[in-house]
């Protein structure tokens, strides 16, 4: 029955409808492409948590050294409680960017950001990790998620409006 529409809908409804699917279809892979775990392992791993969590296990025999860089404050804490790094304004309040050098004892730790977004993890070249990162929190996924839904959801209506509009108006 769609086809049949599709064909007697015309050249415009056709194109339309193809638009508003294709608009859909790239929504829902922005939404895969943002949310996706990302895994990396080796040395000199640089890697970004928005607002969820990394977690890092440390492949050497030695504490390894991690730099931790954010445009704003940010507070980085662990399950480990002897794990928890802050950069407030309050200490570098003529930089552009927020910095603090760390070394991640032995072990596995998960990182958590409790303050601030966006922070960016650079592990030094001689240290060997394995660390799978969950960019975004709970909350802020099923938001992307909620609005992405409605977007897709709205772009089907608009394919299916474009294709029975463009029908009806040709009927006599």
């Amino acid at each position: 029955m769609l086809f049949e529409e599709v064909i007697r809908g015309g050249t415009s409804a056709r194109w339309h409808s193809i638009l508003y699917v294709g608009v859909a279809v790239a929504l829902i892979l922005l939404a895969y492409e943002t949310l996706a775990t990302q895994r990396f392992s080796g040395s000199g791993i640089e890697f970004t948590v928005g607002s969820g969590y990394a977690r890092l296990v440390n492949e050497t025999d030695a504490p390894i050294h991690l730099q931790v860089k954010s445009h704003e404050p940010f507070i980085v804490t662990s399950e480990d409680s002897t794990i928890r790094y802050e950069v407030n304004s309050k200490a570098q309040e003529s930089q552009r960017e927020y910095t603090r050098d760390v070394d991640i004892p032995l072990g596995e730790y998960t990182l958590r950001l409790a303050l601030g977004s966006n922070v960016t993890f650079s592990l030094s070249r001689e240290a060997q990790a394995s660390v799978t990162v969950v960019p975004y929190s709970s909350r802020d996924t099923t938001m992307l998620l909620t609005v992405t839904g409605m977007s897709v959801l709205g772009a089907l209506y608009f394919a299916f409006r474009s294709l029975t509009t463009k029908v009806d108006d040709q009927q006599p």
